[in-house]
């Protein structure tokens, strides 16, 4: 959700230790209200904790090590835009493009999308997502061009 994005700070990234590799995770656990400017819950007032991906953690680091060394601290916002900045963003990155427009919340239905499609267990995406498998399978889970053929395969293999 946009709202909890734009309301993360340096500090809601951290590092633990599971099965002996550290890996980092950021804490989702409020929302940025740009209606009127403050933090709140999130949407359905679950916190989560986030397992994150090297390649972003890899970015994580540099941008952090950028906005301490520019007097920044860790209890600063990392993006500072609202809402209306955020989409207005994405319009013009698709203009640009020629790819036709999205809003920040296609994203979440693609990425939800892409981790059923990707065998990724119901309750792993209710975790990191907060909706309920219920709302995953019938609001964000979309079929992509092609993907009827996955029924056929499977149904070659019996």
């Amino acid at each position: 959700r946009i709202g909890e994005v734009i309301a993360l700070t340096y500090s809601d990234f951290i590092y633990s230790d599971k099965s002996g590799k550290k890996i980092l995770r950021v804490s989702v656990n409020k929302s940025y209200n740009s209606a009127y400017r403050l933090l709140k819950d999130t949407k359905n007032h679950k916190d989560r904790i986030i397992a994150l991906p090297k390649c972003v953690e890899d970015i994580f680091i540099e941008i952090h090590r950028d906005h301490l060394l520019h007097g920044g601290n860790d209890n600063d916002r990392i993006i500072t835009w609202n809402h209306s900045a955020c989409r207005m963003m994405i319009e013009k990155a698709c203009k640009e493009t020629g790819v036709k427009t999205y809003c920040c919340h296609d994203f979440r239905h693609t990425y939800m999308s892409n981790l059923i499609r990707l065998n990724v267990p119901l309750p792993i995406i209710e975790q990191v997502s907060g909706n309920t498998q219920d709302t995953i399978l019938i609001h964000y889970s979309h079929m992509y061009n092609g993907d009827e053929l996955l029924l056929c395969d499977s149904l070659e293999s019996m």
